[in-house]
């Protein structure tokens, strides 16, 4: 029986002393916390669409004519990096949710600088893109650019029916709704080869 009381005791003593080193590693912790706030500040990136005249609004259309179509006021907007560094951008056409055309691959699209000539293409030829506007379906990749400081770019964008579209109802009594939207992007020590 001693050596079981011996046992019992020697437990009893091991419990006690770790319960006391536990007690006193807390009575001594030392906690510490930040005071001040960290801040992570980036260097000016503002590039801005500025300019936007004539928005495309053509009504009771019908197919037509590259060269016809060419010839329509443009929608055109400038583009300008309003800050000391070097950046990109890209622009794109945003089909919005409102649009009742369900299939949008007659249509033509004539981005170009001002000024500048360039060809048409079909909407759905330009690179699918993800979209950024909350209210479009999808989005196409239309150019892409770079943008010295200060420097700024003005573009015209032209819309129409291509000539072959087939005169069927679908595409006859459609409306596609879209909207250009530009992102840009902050290019470190890079610059226009």
């Amino acid at each position: 029986m001693d050596k079981k009381k011996k046992l019992l005791f020697g437990i009893v003593l091991l419990i006690v002393f770790f319960s006391m080193l536990g007690f006193s590693y807390a009575l001594w912790q030392l906690t510490l916390k930040q005071e001040g706030v960290n801040q992570i500040t980036s260097s000016c990136f503002n590039v801005q669409m500025l300019n936007e005249q004539n928005s495309i609004n053509l009504e009771k259309v019908f197919p037509v004519l590259d060269e016809v179509g060419k010839s329509y006021i443009p929608y055109e907007f400038t583009i300008t990096n309003h800050c000391a560094n070097y950046a990109s951008y890209q622009v794109n056409l945003e089909v919005l949710n409102t649009t009742t055309l369900q299939n949008i691959s007659t249509i033509k699209v004539l981005l170009n600088k001002s000024g500048e000539d360039a060809s048409p293409s079909f909407l759905t030829d330009n690179p699918s893109i993800d979209k950024s506007l909350s209210d479009a379906t999808n989005a196409y990749k239309l150019n892409t650019g770079y943008l010295h400081e200060n420097e700024s770019v003005t573009y015209e964008l032209r819309l129409w029916l291509d000539y072959d579209t087939p005169p069927e109802e679908e595409y006859m009594r459609g409306i596609m709704k879209s909207k250009v939207s530009v992102i840009a992007s902050y290019l470190n020590g890079h610059s226009e080869s």
